[in-house]
């Protein structure tokens, strides 16, 4: 009798664990890979965000950060990475007031975002921030300009501003 209580805590205590274990399976896999219907995790709607603001002027601050390509790492460079570690950093205190600022809105439109399974090596950063120096938005690229992130969302990119950027500031960031 002992004997067949004590088999059944054990059946009961693994099947507990098993559950458990699949609930936080399931529940990590979840949160590393957001559904894109969830609002604010939809990286165009986020470029769209970014492009309106920009196109009416409420976006003021631009900070341009940037590892060249020719630096090794071991690891690929995230957002925070970047953010945190750029050699290379332009900071235009007002977009609308500089000769850039119909260029970069033009260039901005032909900017079209693809989602991707996982993040590039990044080494160029594009943050905006609105007129009362909230934080608008962030495109990160690797150095082709063809895959990045776009906010924390890693997408790949087609258009033109990257080529835009990178022909404006290149030869700055050297």
């Amino acid at each position: 009798m002992m004997l067949d209580q004590i088999s059944q805590k054990w059946r009961v205590a693994r099947f507990t664990i098993m559950v458990l274990a699949l609930i936080t399976m399931f529940g990590t896999v979840h949160a590393q890979n957001p559904s894109p219907h969830q609002p604010g995790t939809n990286a165009e709607a986020r470029t769209s965000d970014i492009l309106r603001q920009l196109s009416s002027g409420a976006i003021a601050r631009v900070e341009i950060l940037q590892i060249p390509g020719r630096v090794l790492t071991r690891s690929r460079i995230t957002p925070a990475m970047l953010e945190q570690q750029y050699h290379n950093k332009v900071e235009i205190r007002d977009i609308t007031l500089t000769a850039y600022y119909k260029d970069v809105v033009y260039a901005f439109k032909s900017l079209v975002v693809r989602p991707e399974e996982e993040g590039a090596d990044l080494r160029w950063g594009i943050v905006f921030y609105s007129r009362t120096g909230q934080r608008a938005g962030a495109l990160y690229f690797d150095k082709t300009g063809r895959r990045g992130v776009v906010d924390d969302l890693p997408v790949a990119f087609q258009g033109d501003f990257f080529a835009w950027v990178d022909r404006t500031f290149s030869k700055c960031l050297q």
